[in-house]
């Protein structure tokens, strides 16, 4: 049985999705669309500076947003987070 998190506590609800999910493990999401964890960390565009994101590699290749890099507004410039076999593949989830 795993724990869960107490109410606020980012530094424990971190650990704890760090703890359930891992880099190559397979997912599905509510649609049933399958695919394998790339990236699990904070991603440079998100509004939530703490926040951990889940970065997917869908296998419909069309499923996605991107490839695995996002561009920084401020800056304009890309950050890869992972790679992606298809340039629509890949996207970022909580």
């Amino acid at each position: 049985k795993r724990e869960e998190a107490a109410p606020g506590n980012k530094f424990q609800e971190q650990l704890t999705m760090s703890i359930e999910y891992s880099i190559g493990q397979r997912v599905r999401d509510d649609n049933g669309s399958r695919g394998t964890i790339r990236y699990i960390g904070p991603v440079l565009t998100s509004k939530q500076e703490d926040a951990i994101w889940i970065g997917i590699e869908w296998d419909d290749e069309t499923r996605g947003k991107h490839d695995g890099a996002v561009i920084d507004e401020k800056s304009g410039a890309s950050h890869r987070y992972f790679q992606c076999a298809h340039a629509n593949s890949g996207s970022f989830v909580k």
